[in-house]
């Protein structure tokens, strides 16, 4: 994920249909959101807040929540998401389902028992979609060309990934999950919960796409465009359910 801190600030409420007033209804309360920490990817935001407090002259001062409201840059409809507290006095709210390579406004939030006190306006933009899409395969695995098993790939762009192999069966496997590329590092994570067993750093080059393990430069493989033949795509979930618990290429 790519990151971006921004230290300690006072934080003035930004628009006046958004300012939750105190009790006199004739103050504009403010709220110091410490150190604020967004870590963004291509669909996802994860937004980090660490020592908030509330500074409005307010009868009531403790923080109940703290959350974040957003909308696609420039729109009209708002989404509120509460951040999970995952210690003393700091709390994290993640968004999913973004679009890739878009900006997005959002304003941080405390809410106490009587008002809920907004933070100016921000924006953040997810990560673009890199050269992944599409059917690949695997034609170079670290300095071996003629390969003793087989795996193809297909990326969408809805964050998706399905992997046929064929190692030491006889039969094509199909794994399906979910990937996530921050920049060029790709890792993923299959439906059954289950993360590949390393990052990879992606370069594509037309119709060449090489990976290299983050932890292990050696591993390397490369791969190229070629679409899945359609017996591998018609090759049903249920097929591949009984194979859940064997080796994966990935």
């Amino acid at each position: 994920m790519k990151r971006i801190t921004l230290y300690p600030l006072i934080a003035l409420l930004a628009a006046v249909s958004l300012v939750a007033c105190d009790k006199s209804g004739d103050e504009t309360p403010e709220a110091d959101f410490g150190t604020v920490q967004v870590d963004v990817s291509q669909t996802t935001a994860r937004i980090t807040v660490s020592s908030p407090r509330v500074v409005a002259e307010a009868a009531d001062r403790t923080i109940r929540e703290v959350g974040v409201r957003y909308r696609a840059a420039g729109g009209s409809e708002w989404s509120d998401i509460t951040a999970e507290k995952i210690s003393a006095d700091t709390y994290t709210a993640q968004i999913e389902n973004l679009a890739p390579g878009t900006r997005y406004d959002y304003l941080l939030y405390l809410a106490t028992d009587a008002n809920r006190y907004y933070g100016k306006m921000r924006s953040l933009t997810t990560d673009k979609v890199n050269g992944i899409l599409g059917q690949w395969r695997l034609m170079q695995w670290h300095e071996m060309t003629e390969l003793p098993f087989e795996v193809r790939m297909s990326f969408s762009d809805d964050g998706r990934f399905t992997l046929w192999q064929k190692l030491q069966s006889v039969e094509w496997q199909r794994f399906e999950g979910s990937y996530e590329l921050a920049g060029t590092i790709l890792s993923g994570k299959y439906d059954d919960g289950q993360a590949w067993s390393a990052g990879y750093d992606v370069a594509v080059d037309g119709n060449k796409m090489t990976w290299t393990n983050t932890s292990d430069g050696s591993d390397r493989a490369v791969y190229v465009r070629e679409n899945i033949p359609g017996e591998l795509q018609s090759l049903r979930t249920a097929d591949t359910s009984r194979a859940i618990s064997a080796e994966r290429f990935l």
